[in-house]
This record gives structure tokens, sequence and C-alpha cells, in this order.
């Protein structure tokens, strides 16, 4: 009933659409468009999945969909390279037949090496072209390395956290309290915390990086900048942000 209702609407919204270029004032001619939907609106992820949910029949491998991110994986056993391989045909074939056509310029291909002596990668490849094996890989924000060791991720963040940094020592010269505070909590700390909970470190000198970064930070508030970091981090109300990871921890398994 609701397929029957709704279908005229999905038509009405798709259909007989238009669009043109403005640059500086100057319009291109209107031009018709034969396919996609409006950027920007609800339905349009929807119905991006339900045009790819069938991806996975073509696939025997472990597959795994993030909006247009796709991954396969599998145990690097001799017998499953041709099970890969074969998924990876597949996977051409259905792109193809859906017009929905893979970049393979940014498929890359990553061998997790312990105790596992049979390289996949180089029997890996897309529409004829030979993918990539890669050793890093950044994954929605986060840098994923074949040794699932997070030593780029942690540079990584703090490269990112310290341009913030330097932008608000560049725009703030009146630096209180509570104008770093805020600051640091929306700006700063967000890009040192993301998705923590998977590459939480482990490794002191990781820890030692990051907490350099809160402690360049908390010497920005001029009330508290000459005082022992600890005695800074308790005036700001702020905690180790190893502990904050802990605690978020603790709070996510609630």
């Amino acid at each position: 009933m609701y397929c029957t209702i709704l279908c005229p609407y999905f038509s009405d919204w798709l259909a007989n659409r238009n669009q043109r270029v403005v640059v500086n004032g100057h319009c291109s001619m209107w031009k018709d468009l034969l396919s996609g939907v409006p950027q920007g609106s609800v339905l349009g992820p929807l119905l991006f999945f339900v045009y790819i949910n069938d991806v996975d029949d073509s696939v025997n491998s472990k597959i795994l969909k993030f909006a247009d991110d796709t991954k396969i994986f599998l145990d690097g056993s001799e017998e499953d390279v041709n099970s890969l391989c074969s998924d990876l045909c597949n996977l051409v074939e259905w792109s193809k037949e859906w017009q929905m056509l893979f970049n393979v310029e940014k498929c890359k291909v990553m061998h997790f090496v312990y105790n596992n002596p049979v390289n996949i990668s180089k029997f890996c490849e897309m529409d004829g072209i030979d993918l990539e094996c890669v050793s890093n890989e950044k994954d929605l924000g986060v840098i994923i390395s074949a040794n699932l060791k997070w030593e780029k991720q942690c540079k990584g963040v703090v490269i990112n956290a310290n341009k913030i940094l330097g932008m608000i020592k560049w725009n703030f010269s009146h630096r209180t309290k509570e104008t770093i505070l805020p600051l640091y909590k929306s700006l700063v700390r967000p890009r040192l915390e993301y998705c923590s909970q998977i590459w939480s470190l482990h490794y002191v000198k990781d820890i030692k990086l990051i907490e350099a970064m809160q402690r360049r930070v908390t010497k920005l508030a001029e009330s508290v900048k000459d005082l022992h970091c600890n005695e800074r981090l308790k005036l700001l109300g702020l905690m180790r942000l190893d502990k904050h990871r802990d605690r978020s921890n603790v709070i996510g398994n609630f």
C-alpha cells in the first residue's frame, strides 16, 4: 500500500528537473537532468542506499558499507585469493550494470601481515588495473596502519589540532580562561579525541605527544600560564586526556 502511494511522489520529485551554472552573476543555459537526485536532500542518501543495496549479492567475502565507501575483506589464505579476485570482478560488473562506477584510483589494498605469509595484494585488480598496496590509509578520518599501531594517527591528530591552535593564537589576543576553555573544548579537544574509542593509545610516547598538545593549550590562558601543568589543569577544570578517554569509554558502556 505504501509503495503504491509513495511512487507517484518519488516520480514527481525526480522527474522534469533541470539545472544551470552561475558564475559572477553570469548564467549558463538551463539543461535537463536525466539522472541523480537533488544534493542536500533528506531522501538523497536513502535512495542511494536503496540503489546500492544489492551489491552484497555479488560478493562472497565479508563486506562493509558506509555511504559511498565499500570494503571487502577476508583471511589471506591461498584458498581465499581466488575468491577475493572473483569478488572484485563481480563488483566491477555490478558497477557497470548499474552505472555506479568505482573510482579505481582511490581503491587500495592493505595487507595485515602478522603470521600470514600470503601476499594477497599482488593478485588484486579492478577492471584490468592493479590496485595500489598501502601500509597506511585514512578511513573515515582515522589513519589505519597495516601493523595496527596508531603512531601515524596520533601524529596526524596533533598536526590537525596544532593548526586550530595557531588559528586561535592568531585571532584572539585577549586570552582569558573564559575565552580559551570554550574554544579548546569545541575546536581542539574534539580533534584530539575523534574516534579515540578505536585508536586509544597504549604507547607512552604517543600518550605524551597528545598530552603535550593539551599542555600547550592551557598555557594560552593568561591567568594560569606560569603555573605547573597539573595546577593549570586543576584550575581550568580539565583532566589528563588519557583519563578523559577512559572516562568516556566507561560512560559509553552504559
